[in-house]
């Protein structure tokens, strides 16, 4: 039995009852086939470049914000994630598609987005404000209502 997993053969030898990959000049071994893969995974690891992206949430008490992350890890996982650091170190795995790339015009189109939520907050002050100004109907007396 073998299967390939990210490029790699593994071979199950029914001999000796483990797993083997050959990866570079040697072969790794072992009772396990998770082990074997995660062994595969991390040579992965080793070559990953880490890069910044902007994540957007949503807080009660501050509204939409957005904020710079470091990716440390991609991966499958019924669609693409990503494992995220901040700057104080907390980490949080990701949806691929939540994630923005951290470059200077994304950057600026959030501010022009803050600028425009700016202006309809604004006017939602004023429409509340012309509301307040509306004559409101009056209702009848207790005896005038029968």
């Amino acid at each position: 039995m073998q299967e390939e997993y990210k490029g790699f053969i593994i071979k199950f030898s029914e001999l000796n009852f483990e797993f083997t990959v050959r990866i570079g000049d040697s072969d790794y071994k072992n009772k396990e086939l998770e082990k074997v893969r995660k062994r595969i995974d991390d040579l992965d690891k080793k070559d990953f470049k880490r890069f910044d992206v902007i994540i957007k949430y949503h807080s009660y008490r501050t509204g939409e914000q957005w904020k710079t992350y470091t990716v440390t890890s991609v991966f499958f996982e019924n669609g693409w994630h990503a494992w995220v650091v901040d700057d104080q170190k907390g980490r949080s795995k990701q949806r691929y598609e939540n994630l923005y790339e951290a470059t200077e015009e994304n950057k600026n189109k959030i501010k022009l987005m803050a600028d425009v939520q700016a202006k309809i907050d604004l006017l939602g002050q004023e429409k509340d404000g012309i509301e307040k100004t509306m004559t409101r109907q009056v209702a009848p007396k207790t005896e005038e209502a029968t």
